[in-house]
């Protein structure tokens, strides 16, 4: 039984260092997977940087699309499924932004079918910037013990139904409750439930991203989980700025609200950011942060507020 750390990554060579160190313990995998363009179609190029990471090598499966719309020609069948598909018009959302953004999420199910993952192999599912913590680990694992126990599936509070109508019983499925920082690693703003935890065997049946989006789950979320450092920027809100322009959630129309792809520069970025989430200025302590990020602030001062 193998445990599979899945992500999309962009630009965060940092705060992949990061990931990488607090997690290694307990990953067998690490599955990256690196786009040349943004999810709103912008092409970026790849960030990655190998030599940076080669002494993590060993663990790292690392995969790059290279155009969007070739390769979702290519295997989109396999990767996209009708929620992933479905006119987002409707919600105020740019449709293909959301097809590109569910693809590279995607992804990681089609590398380890290619690489023979079993179906009891365990997988955390996540963005780049939501950080599991020790607890986290040893609980999460704990619910996968009993290899023959399965659970009702919920759609959030409601059981999920198959064809026929009778009720789903699947392997464990839940996520995690993160502390979430805004911008700067000491800019508190709230916990917040993300993330993903379960075993190949769903994922062939359901995709990850649906699942995440759905809140498909068997278990209830893992409290104080570990971190969600969203939005970390290490300049004066250019990295802010870049997100604005990137994300799936860039195109969103929301009411009385500027779309934020059309922000003209870095100071409006962050005014928005910071008009979206409230943070307040905390301390980094051994028993609020990562033990990574503690032992090496030389090297993050520029991500302190």
């Amino acid at each position: 039984m193998a445990l599979y750390d899945c992500f999309s990554f962009c630009w965060e060579n940092d705060l992949l260092e990061l990931r990488l160190n607090q997690h290694w313990d307990h990953v067998d995998k690490f599955i990256i997977v690196e786009a040349a363009e943004t999810h709103t179609g912008i092409r970026k190029g790849f960030n990655y940087d190998h030599r940076r990471f080669k002494k993590f090598e060993s663990k790292i499966i690392y995969h790059q699309i290279k155009d969007f719309k070739k390769e979702i020609e290519e295997v989109g069948g396999e990767l996209l499924d009708h929620y992933s598909l479905h006119d987002r018009s409707r919600a105020g959302q740019f449709t293909d932004d959301w097809i590109r953004d569910h693809f590279q999420g995607n992804y990681p199910v089609k590398i380890m079918k290619d690489i023979g993952a079993s179906d009891d192999d365990i997988v955390y599912l996540s963005a780049l910037d939501e950080i599991l913590n020790e607890k986290a680990f040893t609980e999460g694992l704990k619910v996968f013990e009993d290899n023959d126990q399965k659970y009702l599936l919920k759609q959030g509070d409601l059981p999920l139904k198959d064809k026929d109508g009778e009720d789903v019983f699947e392997r464990p499925s839940f996520g995690f409750s993160l502390d979430m920082y805004v911008y700067k690693f000491n800019l508190f703003c709230k916990p917040i439930d993300v993330a993903q935890m379960t075993q190949f065997s769903l994922l062939k049946k359901i995709l990850p991203a649906t699942i995440r989006s759905l809140s498909i789950h068997t278990h209830k979320n893992i409290q104080n989980a570990g971190w969600h450092f969203t939005f970390l920027d290490n300049t004066d809100g250019d990295r802010v700025h870049d997100k604005h322009r990137s994300w799936a959630h860039s195109r969103d129309h929301l009411p009385n609200q500027k779309v934020k792809f059309t922000h003209d520069s870095k100071q409006e970025s962050l005014r928005r950011m910071f008009l979206d989430y409230n943070t307040e200025q905390v301390e980094i302590t051994p028993e609020s942060h990562p033990k990574y990020l503690i032992d090496n602030l030389e090297k993050y001062k520029d991500y302190i507020f």
